[in-house]
């Protein structure tokens, strides 16, 4: 929740900055300068209460609620929703405005309020949500909603014991995800864990274990803990489970409550919470023994490296082993010492532990064969996660044994995933590492949700939650490092997995745990973050207060198309039919607020007029659809920032684009060879005269085709571009193509491709252009032959434009590739390919 207030305040503080708005407030609208006044101050006072209450929810212990903020927190995002809607009509008005279509608009307001200008209307409407903030400040002092923290923390250790989470978690082995016979389950990294342990080495150890929520770190880490060997080894053994919201002082009293019993406890430190006391008295202890101390689920790196510090480290051979979520708190360890629990991939072993647990009663603990298959598709269903596989099976062993009632079961998972009592340990376990996010991340996190279950494009990631409105810049920092930086704190946080990365290192694309995502699809349409529609999920009817809506399937007679879409500001379709431009029609002519609409691979040869008019747009996404050309209209989505028209069948741009002065990435390469083997295999758009290429200075990455030399002269303007990618590229052109990539001081791939396979590129004069440049795809003859010895080309992967290609970083005697005028780049250089050289 408090992630929708933080992009609202964020947007109010966008639309009172805009140049647009800045304008209309100078502009007559039929209201006095009063009232324009008393609008300004009403958008800040509330922007103000925004801010304060995403405050006071984000130290709100979410495990801790009372029931009564339940109706609290919806009530407070129907306001918030309802202050988005106002500022989007404000900005909505400003932008006509400057478009010369406000008289028809204010045609309509005043006929729908004849007393009122559109000024009065948004008055009104603010006057409405600042008395619905007033009666929120009433309500959760009426109903003492509040965090009491005192309370928390007094209760915090008692709360603990009481569970028997201190000492020893898991007492019965019917709790563990994997029980002892379960041998081959991460067999080879106990066998680390005990060596870790075991080992000569006197000077202490501290051993981490991590990975997502349910992945066994706990069990495996309980396993060796409980062995023969490792009990004697050791003169005193500690395990304490550290709760999410645990502070130091904590802790540390726990750690000394399991070393004295609970009278000498008392007596000995006196019930003191002073932290250096704490810290003697758990040293005195501990000074002359070889001790192991287990630190479970812990939630902060400060709190694990103070304990790391306050032990004494007495070179007796101690150890000290952490299990937690968080990459950040694993690297309190050296690497070395850092072992990563991955889910079970071999589909064998997962299926063998789901049988152990449905069939506990049956002496050979095994499926009856005429369930094997619907069993294990339902063991594929949790992704090879050991917590969801035992209570899922768990699950299974209280059904019958006929195969139509686990077909029943399989075919409705989903929805005992998130409705079944009995696997609330868990969602517990899963909706914890939701619930410790800090709000920035929350909605980035929600966002990987609404895509089917495939691994996601970074680039694409990133762009959208740019588009949403979910990153802002920082100082030294574009909003794209921002977002880059956002993503890989989700990984670190076990949020994300399957990771692919490039050469570089960087995500080149990832993915939601299955489970993980079944589980967030309930809590972002409770928090009217999104919906998906599927076809054979989705019923009824249709109002749909979420913001986003993500299509997987629908039928032709579906109950999508009677939906109501005013509230809609992101359409995602991953399912195209005959339909699709029916559907389209529906939601952009009810949802005029539009920011995202993605369309990719959809069936569609046209885009739709009514796209014109959805003037908030800020991400278009038309990859590798049949669209043949944009209107010159185009040009009336102000704020489009993302256009991706890779892979469609426009050859060229409309004059319209030069008006899009936010747009921040142009995508537009053309696929003419699907092979991949001629000269000419891809293309791009050609920018037609005039294009205005000088308008968008925000441009981060632009594709283009450099048809005209003009173009090639307008390029320079784009100091901000990272990416340039530009063929058709003739000699005579070098020059100024040089000139123009020399005001280029951020751009870090350049690709050029020359106008034929018989066109000489004259690159003579780039070497001087590039600090930052790291990716040099040149296609072509260069003046100058590039030398390719051939002991060099064994090292080398051929590249997609037929050539060869170096990447993982350059040395010096790679400059041998290089064309002449690029050698000086030498090891900065992390990627070459060339091709036709």
């Amino acid at each position: 929740m408090e992630s929708v207030l933080i992009v609202v305040a964020e947007k109010i503080a966008v639309a009172m900055a805009g140049d647009a708005v800045q304008a209309a407030m100078g502009f007559n609208l039929g209201a006095d300068e009063s009232l324009k006044t008393d609008v300004k101050e009403t958008i800040r006072r509330i922007r103000s209460e925004f801010e304060h209450m995403q405050i006071f929810l984000s130290n709100v212990d979410m495990q801790k609620y009372n029931t009564t903020i339940e109706p609290w927190l919806k009530r407070a995002r129907e306001i918030a929703d309802s202050m988005e809607d106002v500022i989007d009509e404000y900005l909505h008005i400003t932008v006509k405005r400057s478009q010369g279509g406000l008289r028809s608009f204010l045609h309509r307001a005043v006929k729908s309020h004849k007393q009122s200008s559109a000024w009065q209307l948004i008055a009104n409407r603010l006057k409405v949500i600042e008395a619905g903030l007033s009666h929120l400040v009433a309500m959760k002092e009426r109903y003492d909603i509040r965090k009491n923290e005192s309370e928390v923390e007094d209760n915090d250790d008692e709360g603990e014991n009481a569970n028997g989470l201190v000492g020893r978690v898991f007492n019965s082995s019917r709790s563990d995800p994997v029980n002892e016979e379960d041998d081959n389950i991460y067999r080879e990294q106990r066998k680390i864990l005990f060596q870790l342990l075991t080992d000569e080495t006197s000077t202490r150890a501290v051993i981490s274990v991590w990975g997502m929520g349910g992945v066994g770190k706990t069990t495996m880490v309980d396993k060796v803990y409980g062995n023969r060997e490792i009990e004697n080894r050791f003169d005193c053994k500690i395990w304490v489970t550290i709760s999410k919201s645990c502070r130091i002082e904590h802790a540390m009293r726990r750690i000394l409550k399991e070393l004295l019993d609970a009278d000498q406890s008392e007596h000995e430190s006196g019930g003191s919470s002073d932290l250096n006391r704490l810290q003697e008295d758990v040293c005195s202890i501990l000074q002359e023994k070889r001790y192991l101390l287990i630190l479970d689920d812990v939630w902060s790196g400060e709190l694990c490296s103070y304990v790391q510090r306050a032990l004494p480290d007495n070179n007796r051979g101690s150890r000290i082993v952490i299990t937690t979520r968080l990459n950040e708190v694993a690297s309190t360890s050296e690497e070395r010492h850092r072992l990563k629990l991955r889910k079970i991939e071999d589909e064998n072993q997962a299926f063998d532990l789901f049988c152990r647990e449905a069939f506990w009663h049956a002496d050979d603990r095994r499926c009856p064969k005429h369930l094997e298959a619907v069993g294990r598709n339902i063991v594929r269903k949790c992704q090879g996660l050991p917590l969801a596989i035992v209570a899922v099976a768990r699950l299974m062993s209280l059904k019958g044994t006929t195969e139509a009632e686990w077909q029943r079961v399989y075919k409705k998972l989903s929805w005992e995933f998130a409705n079944n009592p009995s696997l609330d340990n868990l969602k517990h376990v899963l909706n914890l590492s939701y619930d410790d996010l800090p709000s920035y991340l929350k909605n980035c996190f929600l966002y990987c949700s609404v895509f089917p279950d495939y691994k996601i494009k970074r680039k694409k990631l990133i762009r959208l939650w740019i588009a949403e409105s979910f990153v802002q810049d920082r100082e030294a920092q574009t909003v794209e490092e921002v977002a880059e930086e956002f993503l890989e704190e989700l990984i670190h946080r076990s949020m994300l997995h399957g990771v692919q990365r490039n050469s570089f290192g960087r995500v080149r694309r990832c993915g939601m745990h299955g489970l993980m995502r079944e589980l967030t699809l309930p809590t972002a349409r409770k928090e009217n973050f999104s919906m998906v529609w599927k076809e054979s999920e989705s019923s009824g009817g249709l109002g749909c207060e979420a913001r986003r809506l993500s299509v997987h399937d629908y039928a032709a007679n579906s109950a999508l198309f009677h939906m109501d879409f005013s509230r809609i500001r992101s359409l995602l379709v991953f399912k195209h039919d005959s339909s699709l431009t029916t559907l389209l029609k529906m939601v952009s002519r009810n949802a005029r607020y539009l920011r995202v609409v993605d369309l990719e691979s959809a069936d569609m040869d046209k885009v739709p007029d009514v796209f014109m008019d959805l003037i908030n747009l800020h991400y278009l996404g038309l990859r590798k659809t049949n669209v043949r050309r944009l209107p010159d209209s185009i040009g009336r989505l102000r704020n489009l920032q993302t256009l991706d028209l890779r892979y469609t069948k426009i050859e060229k741009l409309p004059k319209g684009i030069g008006q899009l002065k936010k747009l921040r990435y142009l995508l537009a390469l053309r696929l003419n060879d699907r092979s991949r083997q001629s000269f000419e295999f891809i293309s791009h758009v050609k920018a037609p005269g005039g294009l205005g290429l000088q308008n968008l200075t925000t441009l981060q990455h632009l594709d283009i085709a450099a048809d005209e030399e003009s173009s090639m002269r307008q390029l320079g303007y784009l100091t901000q571009l990272k990416v340039l990618i530009v063929s058709k590229v003739k000699g005579v052109h070098c020059p100024q193509l040089s000139a123009s990539v020399s005001h280029m001081t951020s751009l870090y791939k350049l690709s050029i491709t020359a106008y034929d396979e018989k066109e000489v590129l004259q690159l003579q004069d780039f070497g001087h252009c590039f600090q930052n440049l790291q990716k040099l795809h040149v296609q072509g003859t260069v003046v100058g032959p590039v030398v390719v010895q051939e002991q060099r080309r064994a090292g080398m992967r051929r590249g997609r434009e037929g050539g060869v290609v170096a990447g993982g970083g350059l040395h010096a005697h790679d400059s041998l590739l290089l064309p002449p005028s690029f050698r000086s780049l030498g090891e900065r250089l992390r990627e070459l390919c060339l091709g036709w050289s």
